[in-house]
């Protein structure tokens, strides 16, 4: 059996993941739980960018032009930011 104390109203909780009176989470796995839904909820109420608006236009576009464009750059992307980190990978192991 495992008694824990809420940090909120103080009541102590035997083998539970969350407070029995106020529903405060008490073990970390719900802290983080909580936290996440949190960061969900506030990226779920961010307006999109131009950029992001734009490049998804361009991946949904019927125009194969557009669309192969979209991959092209979504590609040099890729490859840039891979080459990036293994510069930085020899970069990091050179100090030994």
């Amino acid at each position: 059996m495992k008694e824990q104390k809420c940090s909120q109203c103080k009541t102590w909780n035997t083998n539970e993941k969350r407070c029995t009176n106020c529903n405060a989470p008490l073990v970390s796995e719900e802290v983080n739980k909580d936290y996440r839904e949190l960061i969900d909820r506030e990226d779920a109420l961010k307006p999109a960018t131009k950029a992001e608006i734009l490049f998804g236009k361009m991946k949904q576009s019927s125009n194969p032009l557009v669309k192969g464009l979209y991959y092209f750059l979504f590609s040099v992307s890729t490859v840039y930011f891979f080459l990036v980190s293994i510069v930085l990978y020899m970069v990091a192991a050179m100090p030994g």
